[in-house]
């Protein structure tokens, strides 16, 4: 196993290559490098924040029903008041 991993590793170290890219070659690697982190990064954000999204707006929804709900049930007393102050 440790054999495996040494070779491996010395399999790995850079060597000297003496290769030319040339501007168009590097400049196209550099971009598909940035169109990749690119593509990790905002799918990321898609699958967590449409998610989370939703989740806020129902928990916000449920807010304003609540808030309906009690608004509806104070107009409902100050009438049964004015109802009683009346007669």
């Amino acid at each position: 196993m440790i054999k495996n991993l040494v070779l491996f590793l010395i399999l790995l170290y850079p060597t000297c290559s003496l290769a030319y890219i040339g501007p168009g070659g590097g400049l196209s690697a550099i971009g598909s490098f940035i169109a990749l982190i690119s593509l990790i990064l905002f799918s990321l954000i898609g699958f967590f924040w449409f998610p989370l999204k939703r989740l806020l707006n129902k928990k916000e929804q449920k807010e304003q029903k609540e808030q309906k709900e009690q608004k509806e049930q104070k107009e409902q007393k100050e009438q049964k008041i004015d109802n009683e102050t009346s007669e």
